[in-house]
């Protein structure tokens, strides 16, 4: 005899009584639709701002070129000090400073390609694991 998902049991609170709970109330193609879109999104958030990252990294170069810094003498941290200070104060007042003068020590040049690579593969595997849950 097949337990009815919906009585309290021992095996309630487990993953596959959740699952059971969302298919009997008619509630889990609404949650599968609305994960599939938001693995869209993301997907395409992330492919989208390739671009910007592309063009962050033709700033750097620039900067590069046309003043006294080396590819790794560049920090990001220096890079936005000296370019966007403004954004550099704001996230400041934000996160907490040793995180940041951490992450921002590395070359902005290193790390914006690191970026730039993850996040497009990133981007490109969710697309396709999207594309799958169909």
């Amino acid at each position: 005899m097949a337990r009815n998902p919906i009585i309290a049991g021992p095996d309630l609170f487990t993953a596959d009584a959740e699952g059971m709970i969302l298919i009997a109330t008619g509630c889990y193609c609404k949650v599968v639709s609305y994960m599939k879109t938001f693995v869209y999104g993301f997907a395409y958030f992330l492919i989208y701002t390739t671009p910007i990252q592309v063009l962050f990294l033709l700033w750097v170069g620039g900067i590069i070129v046309t003043t006294e810094h080396s590819w790794l003498s560049l920090s990001t941290g220096i890079f936005l000090r000296e370019n966007i200070p403004f954004l550099y104060h704001w996230v400041y007042s934000w996160f907490w400073n040793a995180w940041l003068d951490f992450w921002w020590g590395f070359p902005a040049c290193i790390l914006g390609t690191l970026k730039l690579i993850a996040n497009t593969l990133i981007g490109i595997w969710l697309l396709r694991l999207a594309r799958a849950m169909d």
